[in-house]
């Protein structure tokens, strides 16, 4: 600048707060002046003094929290090319523009190219509005009126402004059919007419242009349409249909939106397959065909490597998901399949994704044991898999790796819970050779509590005490057993069927074959946390005789329990 034309009374630091902005009418200003979006005026209004700057072209106010009026003197400003005056948060009073109205507000910007004025209450019907910015604005590149109180229908006199290429009309209540002339617009790149309360047919030539990058027409309860033909010139990079009544198929053409980055398809009434030709799509980011009637086999998603979500759930969908499907896709975060017919086993390739988030499963056919390396995945904070045929063991120590996890949801499947506490075993200290002369005395006292150890586990306090177990069930988080009356022949019966407990503790092992019984039997003896501790399963039977203990005392042998061969007795 050649001379001050605003004086800045505030420091400047790392967010300036401007306390208030004098200008003057010296001196031309520089355009890049405008920009100031975002800046925290402590202003409610705009100031007055805008409608001196002749010379600016540039002007940004966006998100800077002004409220009321938009000054007339804002029309002063002749050379304008881009005005962005939008506000995207929520609470603060809107901008009016009510005195001067739109049509006043306009009448001298005619070099304007870019006019944003996001959630500014204008309150105009569809050809008021129209007429004013075409009759006004012949060279507008960029219209952005979201969440205006704008009303329709959108009137055709917005078609004399040829050079429109984003439109941007979204919440605003149009509650009419959308305009076909839209698709004349040979420029158009991006279309947003989202949550417009739009009703009727779209129309398709409107899909084709071959400009077109970006459309949104989410949440239009009452819009129908289909999708046609995409040529191989195809420009799109985002298409959101999602809530809305788009019907039909896929086609199969859609393989040639080669820049397709963006595809939200939920909640609408879209059946058959999805077309194989979509393994072709490398640009692809987030694919969401939730909630609609499509049906057959997954298609392979390998090389769209920079992909972060796929939710595929609520569809007729079968088949199985080859491990092919999923190598490379390092970037993905959610993985929602759920509600459908999918069978088979989960591919291993599948949980080897290291930036996996979510994984959603649910409601499905698939079996089989779940691969363990789901449980690597550290990032992991949601995994539902209820309602299949899984089976298998899951080991309560795996799911402790998850650092996470905020969601687990295994049920309704046929898996147990091994709850099994591995401990390692630990290195002896060196002994002084004094301590031989007890080592027989020792022998002895282990021995006791040998033989007797788990009789004593499933009797009262004096048994615990009797059998010197205690520490025991102190190692293993045990609380103090209810039955203080175990008649002698049936401990004794019970001694002879069962091998160690104090020895096993010592060796870093856990052996409670025995402690296995009917319903009655664990009633009688206590043992039901026993059993939950260590994840058994109930048997059926209630009454167990001497010679079924001794086979359950096979079955649950050395190897199974990692005891010692020299432990067991």
């Amino acid at each position: 600048m050649s001379q001050r034309s605003a004086i800045l009374v505030a420091p400047i630091e790392e967010k300036p707060q401007f306390q208030y902005v004098v200008f003057n009418k010296a001196g031309v200003v520089e355009s890049k002046f405008g920009l100031l979006p975002r800046m925290e005026f402590n202003l409610t209004q705009i100031p007055n003094g805008f409608g001196n700057l002749t010379s600016l072209t540039y002007l940004n106010l966006s998100n800077a929290g002004f409220a009321g009026q938009i000054p007339t003197e804002f029309s002063s400003m002749t050379r304008l090319v881009t005005l962005d005056l939008s506000s995207l948060f929520p609470g603060i009073p809107p901008l009016k523009l009510e005195n001067p109205n739109l049509t006043m507000f306009l009448q001298n910007l005619s070099e304007l190219k870019e006019l944003r004025l996001d959630s500014a209450k204008i309150s105009a019907r569809g050809s008021d509005w129209c007429n004013a910015i075409s009759s006004r604005l012949p060279y507008l590149l960029v219209l952005s009126l979201l969440n205006c109180d704008l009303s329709g229908p959108i009137d055709p006199s917005l078609l004399e402004l040829r050079s429109l290429s984003v439109i941007r009309l979204a919440e605003n209540d149009f509650s009419s059919r959308v305009p076909e002339f839209f698709a004349n617009f040979r420029n158009l790149t991006q279309l947003d007419l989202s949550s417009c309360n739009l009703n009727g047919t779209f129309p398709r030539r409107i899909i084709q242009v071959t400009t077109l990058q970006t459309l949104d027409l989410a949440n239009n309860e009452l819009l129908e349409g289909s999708l046609p033909e995409f040529s191989p010139n195809a420009s799109l990079q985002n298409l959101v249909l999602s809530m809305t009544k788009f019907s039909g198929t896929l086609p199969d053409s859609i393989g040639n939106l080669e820049m397709l980055s963006t595809i939200g398809l939920v909640h609408c009434n879209f059946s058959g397959p999805i077309p194989n030709s979509m393994a072709g799509l490398t640009q692809l980011v987030y694919l969401d065909f939730s909630m609609n009637n499509f049906t057959g086999s997954i298609p392979s998603f390998s090389l769209s490597k920079n992909l972060t979500n796929i939710d595929l759930s609520h569809n007729d969908l079968t088949g199985e998901i080859p491990s092919s499907h999923w190598e490379g896709l390092q970037s993905l975060v959610n993985l929602n399949l759920g509600y459908n017919s999918l069978n088979g086993t989960i591919p291993v390739s599948l949980f080897s994704l290291p930036s996996l988030q979510k994984i959603q499963l649910s409601n499905n056919k698939f079996a089989g044991p779940i691969p363990k390396f789901v449980f690597q995945l550290q990032g992991l904070k949601i995994l539902s898999l209820s309602s299949n045929d899984f089976d298998g063991s899951i080991k309560l120590s795996m799911i402790e790796n998850f650092k996470n996890l905020t969601s687990l949801d295994l049920s309704y499947n046929n898996l147990s819970v091994d709850a099994t506490v591995e401990v390692e075993e630990t290195i002896e200290e060196p002994r002084d050779d004094s301590e031989d002369t007890d080592d027989d005395e020792n022998e002895d006292e282990m021995e006791d509590k040998t033989f007797h150890g788990r009789a004593a586990a499933v009797g009262g306090e004096e048994r615990k005490e009797e059998y010197g177990i205690q520490e025991v069930l102190e190692e293993f988080g045990e609380e103090e057993l209810t039955e203080d009356d175990v008649h002698d022949e049936e401990a004794e019966a019970f001694d002879e069927r069962v091998e160690v407990v104090a020895v096993a503790v010592q060796q870093g092992c856990v052996y409670i074959a025995a402690a296995v019984g009917g319903e009655e039997r664990k009633e009688e003896y206590g043992i039901q946390e026993v059993l939950e501790e260590f994840g058994e399963e109930e048997l059926a039977e209630d009454d167990v005789h001497d010679e079924e203990a001794m086979a359950l005392d096979e079955f649950y042998g050395p190897e199974q329990s990692g005891l010692r061969g020299q432990d067991v007795v």
